[in-house]
């Protein structure tokens, strides 16, 4: 008789991430073991009670996507991710220290606002931790919802791609939002920025606000 064995095809082990921007299907952390950004997405859409500076459980999809130049950070996740503890304090900053952008570098390494999807090589971050000079504002754009802060001696207006920021702002008919009101709605005052590459529309992917922190 003759026995064949189907080999079955395992993901990786579960990988920890520290979060620190969530929206419905994916999740921006750091990889606690490795020090590194990961940008974790999953299939359901629905959102999921994760909190900035959860410590959250994810569990590798077996089969990963094919590598995005415009995200290297990805990973594909088989289900929301879980949570299982929080950080504070310095424990906080001793992972975050090492991922800020150090001053006089441009976001995400090139001066533009915008990058031609076909010149992107996956060598580059799709995602940087800023630490602004002055503390940022969120103000309602025609196209929009914007961040605006200063880096490098210049003041960025960026797209916040914060929903909830965005549909709150509306919601109150104000146009800019800074200072303690900003810190009020927050919860917190605003001292580090998760600056992203958007997806490609037309061609182009473009630099965003993906998350505010806390300093710690």
């Amino acid at each position: 008789m003759n026995l064949v064995v189907t080999a079955l095809r395992t993901a990786a082990p579960p990988r920890t991430l520290l979060a620190l921007a969530t929206r419905p299907g994916s999740c921006i952390g750091v990889d606690l073991e490795q020090g590194t950004f990961v940008f974790a997405h999953w299939p359901e859409r629905s959102t999921t009670p994760v909190a900035t500076f959860d410590v959250v459980r994810v569990d590798p999809a077996a089969d990963q996507d094919v590598p995005d130049p415009a995200r290297p950070e990805a990973l594909a996740v088989v289900r929301p991710p879980r949570r299982v503890g929080r950080l504070r304090g310095r424990v906080v900053d001793r992972y975050l220290r090492p991922l800020l952008l150090a001053p006089g570098q441009h976001l995400l390494g090139f001066p533009a606002l915008t990058a031609p999807y076909w010149t992107l090589s996956g060598r580059t971050p799709s995602l940087c931790l800023v630490a602004p000079t002055a503390p940022p504002a969120v103000v309602r754009r025609a196209q929009g919802t914007a961040c605006r802060f200063l880096w490098r001696g210049l003041t960025h207006e960026l797209p916040l791609a914060d929903p909830w920021l965005g549909q709150h702002l509306t919601s109150t008919g104000r146009a800019h939002l800074g200072g303690a009101a900003l810190a009020d709605q927050l919860g917190f005052v605003p001292a580090r920025l998760i600056v992203a590459l958007s997806a490609p529309h037309d061609g182009y992917c473009s630099k965003v606000v993906a998350g505010l922190l806390p300093r710690r």
